[in-house]
């Protein structure tokens, strides 16, 4: 009979109609991982960074590329992956479609938050930048 956290106020009608609410949330992460095959299907290539709290991994499917980076830490961590052979590649964070600096010979470094994580979908360079 909690006014609060009561099946009264926490209930799916309720839930469904605040934008910010978990299900709503584990709603956009099934549409997301629904959008890319890569994430059910194809290979999954383990990465090794240095920081064994970070586990990064690249899925591929057909024409996609997906890499993953998982905070599995409750600290914030930071990590730099060994990206060379996607050189000239840029990531791009699938739920809000934002555009991350291109990888290159350097290692790329992330931060993350705790229990935080990014799905990146890697775009080759142009096809003319390529010449």
């Amino acid at each position: 009979m909690d006014p609060v956290y009561g099946y009264q106020a926490v209930n799916v009608e309720a839930q469904s109609r605040i934008p910010t609410s978990l299900l709503n949330w584990m709603r956009r992460m099934i549409a997301v991982r629904k959008r890319y095959k890569a994430f059910s299907r194809g290979s999954l290539e383990f990465l090794h960074p240095e920081n064994l709290k970070v586990l990064p991994y690249v899925r591929r499917y057909d024409s996609e590329t997906l890499l993953c980076v998982v905070n599995l830490s409750r600290f914030v961590q930071y990590v730099e992956l060994d990206m060379r052979h996607f050189d000239g590649w840029r990531p791009v964070e699938l739920i809000g479609e934002t555009r991350f600096p291109p990888i290159g010979e350097l290692p790329y470094f992330l931060t993350l938050g705790p229990h935080a994580f990014y799905w990146f979908r890697l775009e080759p360079p142009p096809a003319d930048a390529a010449s």
